[in-house]
This record gives C-alpha cells, sequence and structure tokens, in this order.
C-alpha cells in the first residue's frame, strides 16, 4: 500500500538552492526534475538533464542542489 504524506508540483528554486540532508529521512523520497540539476549519486557529484526523475530510500543520504 502506498501512503503519499506530502506532494508539491512545480517547485521553484533560486539558483543558489541546496537540499542536504546527511542522515536522510525516514520516507521515501521521490523527485522529478524541470532542469537540470546537481546529485550526490554514492559519493559524486552528478548533474542530471531536466525532467529525470530520483528516488531516495528511507535514511539515505539526501543532496541535490540547482545548476546556476
Amino acid at each position: 500500500m502506498l501512503n503519499v504524506l506530502y506532494c508539491e508540483h512545480d517547485a521553484t528554486h533560486r539558483g543558489d538552492f541546496v537540499f542536504d540532508l546527511p542522515n536522510g529521512q525516514d520516507t521515501w523520497l521521490l523527485l522529478m526534475t524541470q532542469t537540470p540539476a546537481i546529485f550526490d549519486v554514492e559519493g559524486s557529484l552528478k548533474q542530471v538533464e531536466a525532467n529525470s526523475v530520483v528516488l531516495y530510500k528511507p535514511f539515505q543520504k539526501i543532496f541535490y542542489r540547482a545548476v546556476g
């Protein structure tokens, strides 16, 4: 069963936006980008294209930021 706790659509962030949770959170997090973004993938920063999807499992390190 899927239990959605929070949903946000069409969020906008400044060019210097950074989201950093070293210990993650206690829920799954699904992100869908509309612009290029940079994510920490197993310790390496990787740039993803617009319209990418990233799924974080509970307690996984979460780090992503805007590209400029």
